[in-house]
């Protein structure tokens, strides 16, 4: 198994670029880990649209046992910066096969294995919480 090196400059340079360039509809901000191994030392955000259309997906995948999405990590994290993010972990059914978010390790205090997706809204991360998990 081979591991690629993420340093807290890259992502703290990868935040900064995310808060230049954003965009008034991006509702959360996550690390595509293969994008990321692969070269893509961006963070990755959505908006509402492409938010529905992943959370259908991961409704289906909480269905079908291969994803789960545990309440008590939501959470709310504060960036250096004074930025409120409302965290929302979504886990392989087989922890084995998840790795830490560097995300969440590095630039929001959260030691988790899985992916964080950070909001820029609680009502918008609680909504999405609900429909998955309904």
């Amino acid at each position: 198994m081979s591991y690629n090196i993420v340093r807290k400059d890259q992502i703290e340079s990868a935040y900064k670029r995310l808060c230049a360039e954003e965009a008034t509809t991006d509702i959360v901000m996550f690390i595509h880990k293969s994008h990321w191994n692969k070269g893509n030392r961006g963070i990755c955000v959505m908006n509402i649209q492409e938010m529905k259309i992943q959370m259908k997906d991961w409704r289906k995948k909480i269905r079908q046992g291969k994803l789960e999405c545990i309440e008590y990590n939501n959470k709310t994290k504060t960036t250096d910066d004074g930025r409120v993010w409302y965290i929302l972990v979504m886990q392989q059914s087989n922890i084995e096969n998840d790795t830490m978010d560097n995300l969440g390790l590095m630039l929001l205090g959260e030691m988790v294995d899985g992916c964080i997706y950070a909001f820029k809204s609680k009502e918008n991360r609680d909504k999405i919480f609900e429909y998955i998990k309904s």
